[in-house]
């Protein structure tokens, strides 16, 4: 059974995107649903549960895949949580388009965050772009909330059409390209009061 670590951690991460979606115009908290640890099955009938998914209310069908996914690792390796992640980017055939895996360590707390997606990578020798398995951003957050990056990045930041199939509709009477709403982004200072709550909870 998920122990706390997964819980507290994989859940309110994800209630945190549905409030960020909520406050987009034209959205609200329900233009998320919560998938939780549904059993989801992939090629050759594999079945695997996610500790937490979120899905477009667009979608409909009791076993329909989320777009987002997030895997949290206690007891399991950043290498496992890696493998994780890969499989269920390509086990879903592009459904599921971003994969959130955190890895929690005690002695003393600390977590870190890695965001997957499948970003396009070299020209083939057709001239296409194909899809490859990318580790996109990373974060580490301390004891003490220190929050770094290996790769620099400012905020963990999660593309609309990573979570949505679609851009919503132009209002009636204006007629120009729909314009994509700004991605879903948790600044460090977020990711810093995220984890010490959980810090907080977990000792």
């Amino acid at each position: 059974m998920p122990g706390p670590e997964h819980e507290r951690v994989s859940r309110n991460l994800c209630i945190r995107i549905q409030i960020k979606v909520g406050s987009l115009p034209g959205h609200s908290i329900d233009s998320l649903e919560a998938t939780g640890s549904t059993e989801f099955r992939g090629p050759g009938n594999e079945a695997r549960q996610a500790d937490e998914g979120l899905m477009p209310a667009t979608r409909v069908g009791r076993f329909e895949w989320p777009s987002l996914l997030m895997e949290v690792g206690y007891s399991q390796s950043e290498i496992d949580l890696c493998r994780d992640a890969r499989w269920w980017l390509t086990a879903s055939r592009g459904k599921i388009r971003f994969v959130i895996t955190a890895k929690v360590r005690r002695n003393p707390l600390n977590l870190s965050i890695s965001c997957w997606q499948m970003l396009p990578g070299r020209y083939d020798l057709r001239n296409r772009l194909p899809l490859v398995f990318t580790l996109d951003q990373t974060f580490n957050i301390d004891l003490a909330g220190n929050v770094t990056s290996e790769m620099g990045c400012t905020s963990l930041r999660i593309p609309y059409l990573a979570l949505f199939d679609q851009v919503p509709e132009n209002p009636p009477g204006i007629n120009q390209v729909p314009v994509v709403p700004a991605d879903i982004e948790l600044s460090l200072d977020e990711l810093r009061q995220f984890a010490l709550n959980r810090f907080r909870l977990l000792v």
